[in-house]
């Protein structure tokens, strides 16, 4: 399997879209989780207008599309009508609108583990982890005396 890269802000992401995991040279595009004061933000900036039909019209998607694009990089592979797509802007010009929502969702599913959870995924340095075999229900540690 294909190893991508991460720096310490960016992840690259291999989106699912269409088959795209199991191509040979799959389209991939580098994204960073939001801050959670951002996410705050998000939800802060939604705006509901009430319709004629007497539901409700929000801006939540362009608000959240708005910062997501700041939070997307470097798409590769990507070709739509002969043309390379590099950028979300754009991705956003295109009818590949199930790919840009798993963009989308990736960015907030990454932000979910950011703030601090991520450091729960990082090796331990003190090797108190010890190593472990066996299922989830039956792991055994092999450090022990």
């Amino acid at each position: 399997m294909k190893e991508y890269t991460f720096d310490r802000d960016w992840i690259t992401y291999v989106p699912e879209y269409d088959g795209n995991r199991l191509e040979n040279d799959p389209v991939t595009v580098e994204i960073k989780a939001l801050t959670v004061g951002e996410q705050r933000a998000m939800s802060k900036g939604v705006i509901a207008k009430r319709t004629k039909g007497g539901g409700f019209q929000t801006n939540a998607a362009e608000n959240n599309m708005r910062l997501v694009r700041s939070h997307v990089r470097n798409i590769r592979n990507l070709r739509v009508n002969g043309a390379d797509i590099t950028t979300i802007e754009e991705l956003e010009d295109t009818p590949l609108t199930e790919l840009l929502g798993e963009i989308e969702e990736a960015v907030t599913d990454i932000s979910v583990l950011n703030e601090g959870d991520i450091k729960n995924f990082k090796p331990q340095s003190d090797g108190s982890a010890g190593r472990t075999s066996g299922t989830a229900a039956t792991v055994t540690n092999q450090d022990s005396n």
